[in-house]
């Protein structure tokens, strides 16, 4: 019986030797998203510092563009003209059979493209997200690259695996609550069998990809995705409210103030915040505001 864990070790101490990499969770989520299985695709959004307009030589195609197509980054879509935008994203969304890697190296304000990019939020909601700081490293070798290639081909490869890739047949208690929290946090996940859908399907692929049934690793492994798919910005307009009672302290700073109220109007919407007698506060029914923040910070356990 081959040992999954020690082909996906050798591609983690590649990654962090020569590239810099040393989130093994965040390489063994890309991983399992890639990964030939009869469950469909979870598409990921890679938020990391990457800022040019190539993506086939990043770490984070794993040397692979030769059997899979490279990351394709979320700023083309915003830069384009309408029509020619809504053709390219139309393009993407009829590939669902395919892996999808997208990259977002904006990702830390309120991004979106011309306003008559209608397929723009279909793509959004259907993706879940992974927060990575892209490392300043020295450029690497060509060789470098052919040997992350070879190893995740290792990895990729289904000939002898020995369990079967299914849906989860039950959730632990907590997950539909959480997913519920990140659905009303996020903003961007409308379809809430979309969600449920790509984080279960993920669920699946990483107990597969390391070639055993699902257990809490592969969930505590979502919770991470989950936190992540909330906005950075929402994190602050929380964490600020939470500590200080207003969010008024963020204005002039990072973001603007017109984008802090919207946030903060959506929030209060989404009945996540509450204004009391000039002090703002998370909606606590039920130790709600409670999990919001343990969901913001990674600490939920599934």
């Amino acid at each position: 019986m081959i040992d999954y864990r020690e082909r996906i070790e050798d591609v983690c101490l590649l990654l962090n030797s020569e590239f810099g990499v040393a989130d093994r969770q965040a390489v063994e989520l890309m991983l399992a998203a890639r990964l030939l299985a009869p469950v469909r695709y979870s598409w990921l959004i890679l938020e990391t510092d990457f800022h040019a307009l190539d993506t086939s030589g990043a770490w984070f195609n794993f040397g692979i563009e030769e059997i899979q197509k490279p990351a394709l980054l979320l700023s083309e879509f915003r830069v384009r003209n309408p029509r020619r935008n809504n053709l390219s994203l139309e393009t993407v969304l009829n590939e669902r059979n395919r892996p999808g890697l997208f990259i977002e190296p904006q990702y830390d304000r309120p991004m979106t493209p011309y306003y008559k990019t209608w397929l723009w939020p279909y793509l959004l909601q259907d993706c879940v997200r992974i927060r990575l700081k892209y490392p300043r490293r020295k450029l690497v070798e060509p060789t470098t690259m052919l040997r992350l290639r070879e190893a995740s081909k290792e990895v990729l490869e289904n000939q002898w695996r020995q369990t079967m890739c299914r849906m989860p047949t039950k959730t632990p208690p907590a997950f539909l609550y959480y997913a519920e929290l990140l659905q009303r946090l996020s903003g961007t996940h409308r379809d809430w069998n979309s969600l449920i859908a790509n984080l279960c399907a993920l669920v699946s692929r990483h107990a597969y990809l390391l070639d055993r049934d699902i257990n809490e690793e592969d969930w505590q492994a979502i919770a991470r995705v989950m936190s992540d798919s909330v906005p950075p910005w929402t994190c602050r307009v929380i964490e600020q409210i939470v500590s200080t009672g207003q969010w008024s302290g963020l204005k002039g700073g990072y973001y603007s103030e017109k984008i802090l109220a919207a946030e903060v109007k959506r929030l209060l919407s989404e009945a996540i915040i509450v204004s009391w007698r000039g002090e703002w506060k998370l909606v606590d029914k039920d130790s709600q505001g409670h999990d919001i923040v343990a969901l913001i910070r990674n600490e939920v356990d599934i």
